[in-house]
């Protein structure tokens, strides 16, 4: 693992190279790994927020971009490579926290609960599954994911989650692979009887 300079904002090459990790803060205080959705305008001020309440915070994106990494996607295999990374980086961080915004948060919070992080930080759109917000949408009649540049009107958005197998394609930076896998499940259901601290924030 590689760090580069020692200013509080450094790029930290891991054995996973489909994951950008960026370090924001200091590496002497409580570390914080946070899982980010590209697409939420958010994850610039949760970060700052978790620096200022005495976080260094390492924020970690999964690049999408090559067609192996959208053929292969699905939640079971991000679970794998954030434990991966959990435990490359814990060999140089003190992580007592483990974050996570948007569509990331269906991937994160399996694992999340099978490490002996006791701190966990949950930024969602929605509450319960991404199926019943889309079915939820679909009776308003508005868009499911107003904080996405695209637009993906919620009638549509169903119908192509209700394909299978699923088709190729992104849903804004995610295959839509990815998004089959993980829109009929809810989040929480994987908290159980969890004695941790856990908090969700609803964002936009």
């Amino acid at each position: 693992m590689l760090v580069s300079s020692c200013s509080t904002q450094q790029t930290i090459v891991t054995n996973l190279p489909n994951y950008n990790v960026e370090q924001q803060g200091r590496s002497q205080r409580p570390t914080v790994l946070l899982f980010q959705d590209p697409g939420c305008g958010l994850n610039d001020s949760i970060s700052k927020y978790l620096n200022k309440t005495g976080y260094n915070v390492l924020r970690i994106t999964k690049q999408t971009e090559s067609l192996e990494v959208q053929n292969s996607d699905h939640k079971e295999r991000r679970g794998y490579e954030g434990v991966e990374l959990y435990n490359e980086l814990a060999k140089k961080y003190n992580i007592k926290a483990l974050a996570s915004t948007g569509l990331d948060i269906h991937s994160s919070i399996p694992w999340f609960v099978n490490t002996p992080v006791q701190t966990l930080f949950f930024y969602n759109y929605y509450p319960g599954s991404l199926q019943d917000y889309i079915l939820s949408s679909m009776g308003k009649n508005e868009d499911v994911f107003p904080m996405y540049i695209e637009e993906y009107p919620a009638v549509e958005l169903f119908e192509l989650l209700s394909k299978y197998p699923s088709p190729s394609g992104k849903i804004s930076t995610y295959p839509i692979r990815y998004v089959h896998s993980i829109w009929q499940e809810d989040p929480k259901s994987y908290l159980g009887m969890n004695e941790r601290e856990v908090r969700f924030f609803r964002i936009y």
